[in-house]
C-alpha cells in the first residue's frame, strides 16, 4: 500500500503557519490572534503588509471598530505588528507584520537616494539635480490688477445699497409669514 500524497483542496488563500504563528498564539488574546491570522492570510507575502481600513477589518472579522483598535494596540505593544492609520476608521491605512512573526522572507526595501558626505552622488541623482536646477520662466496665468477694469467707488456703493434693500425685504417677508402663521395657531 503506497502513501497518498498530500494535496491541498484549495491552493488559493493558504498560509504557512509555523513557529511564528505558535508564538503569537501564546502571546495574543483571542480577538487579537484572530486579527493576526486574518492579516497573515491577506497581507502581501513579499512585504507582510495589508493595506485596508479599520472599517473593513471590523466588517470582515465581525467585530466593532473599538475592538479592532484595541487589538491593533495590543499587537503593537507585543511587537507583532506596526499599524499606520489616521484617526478616521474609514481612511485607508496599513498594517505590517514584524519580521519575528512573519514566516516568509521579506523583500529588501529599496535604498533611498542618499550618499555619505564627501562621496560622489550616483549618476542618476546627479543628472536629476541638474535637470531640476535650470531656471524656468513660467507664463503668467492671471493678469495683474493693473490689467483689469478699474473699480469705481460709486459702483461698490450701489451694490451695498441694493444688498441692504434686499436684506430688509427678506426680513419684512419673514415677519409677515410669521404673523400669518401665528394667526393660524389656535
Amino acid at each position: 500500500m503506497s502513501p497518498i500524497p498530500l494535496v491541498l483542496k484549495n491552493p488559493q488563500g493558504w498560509f504557512a503557519a509555523g513557529a511564528e504563528v505558535e508564538k503569537a498564539l501564546t502571546l495574543l488574546s483571542d480577538g487579537a490572534f484572530k486579527l493576526f491570522i486574518y492579516l497573515c492570510l491577506n497581507a502581501r507575502r513579499d512585504k507582510a503588509i495589508l493595506e485596508t481600513t479599520q472599517t473593513e477589518l471590523a466588517r470582515h472579522l465581525k467585530k466593532g471598530g473599538a475592538a479592532i483598535r484595541h487589538y491593533l494596540r495590543e499587537m503593537e505593544a507585543s511587537g507583532v505588528c506596526r499599524s499606520h492609520f489616521s484617526r478616521s476608521p474609514a481612511c485607508r491605512g496599513r498594517v505590517e507584520v514584524t519580521e519575528a512573526y512573519w514566516p516568509y522572507w521579506k523583500a529588501e526595501p529599496e535604498k533611498p537616494d542618499i550618499f555619505v558626505h564627501g562621496e560622489r552622488p550616483p549618476e542618476r541623482f546627479y543628472l536629476r539635480c541638474h535637470v531640476a536646477s535650470r531656471p524656468v520662466s513660467l507664463p503668467k496665468k492671471h493678469p495683474t490688477r493693473s490689467h483689469r477694469r478699474p473699480r469705481h467707488a460709486a459702483h461698490g456703493a450701489d451694490q451695498r445699497a441694493a444688498s441692504r434693500v434686499r436684506r430688509n425685504e427678506r426680513k419684512q417677508l419673514t415677519d409677515r409669514r410669521s404673523i400669518k402663521n401665528a394667526a393660524r395657531i389656535p
